[in-house]
């Protein structure tokens, strides 16, 4: 069984476990033996509160709890920033109403502690957790300019600047809530969720990037076609620029109308544009619905593995 963070308990090279060894039968560290404070397992609880880390102790039912806990409260915030964005739709050009005030409010202040706290126990993330003030502070520091601390850095400013505009008169400013969208990034901080799509892109990115230098090349070869076809008859495919917008929904098979030839030949290239588009655009989407289907398999066989060896031994 795995075991948490280790204190550095004094300035050489003697460490002990955060927690208590895999053959304890206490549910709960103890502290003499752990050389841990009551501080020091707060900090603990609330970083694995925080990222949705359980503890790996005997306690199965307070580590369940835990998660269940942990994931509930991310999801809470999630549909927050959705309910906020909403809310604030609905409210007229330069009215700000009390109810999305004090939603924001409280969500400002909810975040703002989260924050705080996330920079406060980072420490409990690193192997060893040092004793040392100084060292401390710079991964707290390290942990404060990782990207997405400073995503959740700029939406909690851009919460701080809407609440002190009092009409949306001023709202050019606070245009800068659009950011409190990425805060929805915290989803795939503690929960990975776009792994395995990484892993089909990185190990499939020579094929996807074949199929979208086709497409490309594609777009290019048929926006020119249709310009020189359509461009003397019909003013809209006046240049190069205009066919490539073209040519984008066609390929896509979406066509806004905006943009449609009119001439017989020009439709004709409109009609097998059209045909490849279908063709190509399925290319990527086979691709990954392909290396989603081996990375499927991959895992799978990993944790057969993991199993067989533990059977053995």
């Amino acid at each position: 069984m795995a075991s948490p963070s280790k204190v550095d308990t004094s300035d050489d090279e003697s460490l002990e476990y955060a927690g208590h060894s895999s053959g304890s039968s206490n549910h709960w560290p103890d502290e003499a033996s752990t050389g841990r404070n009551n501080r020091d397992w707060l900090r603990f609880w609330v970083w694995s509160f925080l990222t949705t880390k359980t503890y790996p102790g005997d306690n199965k039912r307070r580590s369940c709890l835990l998660w269940v806990a942990a994931n509930g409260y991310q999801l809470i915030m999630a549909f927050a920033v959705i309910f906020l964005l909403v809310l604030d739709s609905t409210t007229d050009v330069t009215v700000t109403t009390s109810t999305y005030w004090y939603s924001e409010l409280v969500l400002t202040c909810i975040w703002a502690i989260e924050y705080v706290l996330r920079i406060w126990s980072c420490i409990e993330g690193q192997p060893r957790v040092p004793s040392a003030a100084f060292a401390r502070c710079k991964v707290r520091v390290r942990a404060a300019i990782h990207p997405l601390m400073l995503v959740d850095f700029v939406s909690l400013v851009s919460l701080v600047v809407d609440l002190c505009i009092d009409s949306n008169e001023l709202r050019g400013l606070g245009a800068l809530r659009m950011l409190r969208v990425f805060t929805l990034l915290r989803l795939e901080r503690d929960w990975r969720i776009c792994d395995p799509l990484l892993m089909v892109v990185a190990r499939e990115g020579r094929l996807l990037g074949g199929a979208v230098a086709i497409a490309l090349t594609m777009l290019v070869c048929c926006s020119v076609v249709m310009f020189y076809v359509e461009a003397p008859t019909n003013p809209k495919f006046g240049s190069v620029a205009d066919c490539l917008w073209w040519g984008t929904t066609a390929l896509t098979t979406v066509g806004y109308g905006d943009l449609y030839p009119e001439s017989p030949l020009g439709r004709i290239v409109a009609s097998i544009t059209a045909f490849l588009g279908i063709g190509l655009f399925a290319l990527p989407a086979g691709i990954i619905t392909s290396g989603f289907r081996n990375e499927q398999i991959r895992r799978r066989n990993k944790l057969h593995g993991q199993m067989g060896a533990i059977s053995i031994v």
